[in-house]
C-alpha cells in the first residue's frame, strides 16, 4: 500500500501546484506527474516479467532434455510455450533503463492504452527539456501539465499495484482520502483514488483542446515566419517554392549543392507537408475522446518538431553570419 500511497500523494500535489498556475509550481506539478506515471510503468513492467527467472531456469531444463524427448509434439510445444515467455537479455536491460521501451512493452501486453501511451512518450519528453534544461514551453505549460495530470490519474485508475497492508506504516494519507484496511483491497481502490483526485483539479477540456490547437497554430506561424527569412536569405538561384525546404533539410554546415543536385534529393518536408500539419491541427477540434485527440497532438508535434528544430538552426545560424559581417564592416 506504500507504492499507492506515494504515487496518489504526488499527483494530488501535483493538482494542487497546478492550481496555482504559475511557472515555477507547474514546472514541479509535471516533474511529479511524470515520477508518479514513471514508478507506475516500472511497478506495471515487474509484473509483467516476475517469472522471468523461473522461465529462463525452465527453458534451460527443457533444452537439456530436448535430445532425449525432442520426437514428441507435446514436449517441442510446451518448450516452444516456454521459450516464447522469456525476454531475451537485451530486452530486459532496456526494459530497466529505458522509458520508452516499457511504454511500448506495456501497450503490447494490453496494460497500456496506446493512446495513452503516445501522449506519455511525448509529455516525458517534455520532462526532459524541463528538469535537465529548463525548457519552459511556457505557453502551453499549464495544458500540458493539466493533460499529464489526466493521463496519471487514467493510469492510476487500472494500475496494479503492490496490496500489502503493513503495520508499521501509518498510511496517514490512504486515511485522509478515506482508504482503512478493511477497503484496501477493493478490486476499484484505484478507479476510485482516480476519480477524487480528478475532482480537485478544474479540467477543463474545451479549454485544454483551444490551448493545445492555439501552441500548434502558434508554432507553425513561427515556422513560417522562419522559412520566409531563410527563402529571403537563400541565393537568387534557389528560386523554386521548396528550394528552401530543401535547404533546410540538406547538410548545408559541410557544403550545399548547387540547385540542380539538391533538387534530385528526395527529402521528407515540402510546402505541402506544412499545409498538411496545418489541417492535422484543425482536425484536433473534431475528435471527441480527449485520450485520442491528446494522442493526436503529440503525433502531429513530434511529426513537425525536427523540421523546426533544423530551420530554426539554420535561421539562427544566418543570423550570426549577419551580425559578424555588420561588426566587420563597423570595424568590430
Amino acid at each position: 500500500m506504500l507504492d499507492l500511497e506515494l504515487v496518489v500523494v504526488e499527483i494530488e500535489e501535483a493538482g494542487r501546484l497546478a492550481t496555482i498556475g504559475r511557472v515555477p509550481h507547474l514546472r514541479l506539478a509535471f516533474l511529479l506527474l511524470d515520477n508518479a506515471v514513471e514508478v507506475m510503468l516500472h511497478r506495471e513492467v515487474e509484473g509483467e516479467t516476475l517469472f522471468q527467472g523461473v522461465n529462463v531456469a525452465m527453458k534451460v531444463r527443457m533444452q537439456s532434455m530436448e535430445h532425449i524427448h525432442g520426437d514428441k509434439p507435446e514436449f517441442m510445444a510446451l518448450l516452444a510455450d516456454i521459450e516464447s515467455r522469456v525476454l531475451p537479455e537485451r530486452k530486459m536491460e532496456d526494459l530497466e533503463g529505458r522509458f520508452r521501451t516499457k511504454v511500448n512493452f506495456l501497450v503490447e501486453r494490453g496494460r497500456l492504452d496506446p493512446a495513452v501511451a503516445t501522449i506519455v512518450k511525448t509529455l516525458h519528453r517534455y520532462r526532459n527539456g524541463l528538469y535537465h534544461r529548463l525548457q519552459l514551453r511556457r505557453e502551453v505549460l499549464k495544458p500540458v501539465t493539466l493533460v499529464y495530470f489526466d493521463v496519471a490519474c487514467s493510469i492510476l485508475a487500472s494500475w496494479r499495484f503492490q496490496r500489502s497492508w503493513s503495520s508499521g506504516e501509518p498510511y496517514t494519507d490512504l486515511a485522509r482520502l478515506g482508504i482503512a484496511m478493511h477497503g484496501a483491497f477493493k478490486d476499484d481502490i484505484t478507479q476510485d483514488m482516480a476519480t477524487q483526485l480528478r475532482e480537485t483539479v478544474d479540467l477543463d477540456e474545451v479549454a485544454l483542446r483551444s490551448a493545445l490547437i492555439d501552441h500548434l497554430n502558434s508554432r507553425l506561424d513561427d515556422l513560417d515566419l522562419v522559412i520566409a527569412m531563410i527563402r529571403d536569405a537563400a541565393p537568387e538561384e534557389y528560386d523554386e517554392p521548396d528550394d528552401v525546404f530543401r535547404i533546410i533539410q540538406s547538410d548545408w554546415k559541410n557544403d550545399l549543392p548547387p540547385p540542380a543536385g539538391l533538387r534530385t534529393q528526395r527529402f521528407p518536408v515540402s510546402e505541402r507537408k506544412v499545409q498538411l500539419w496545418r489541417q492535422h491541427v484543425a482536425s484536433l477540434d473534431s475528435i471527441t475522446d480527449r485520450y485520442a485527440m491528446y494522442a493526436r497532438y503529440a503525433e502531429i508535434e513530434d511529426a513537425f518538431e525536427p523540421f523546426e528544430e533544423d530551420a530554426n538552426a539554420l535561421y539562427e545560424a544566418i543570423d550570426r553570419m549577419v551580425q559578424q559581417a555588420i561588426d566587420d564592416e563597423r570595424g568590430k
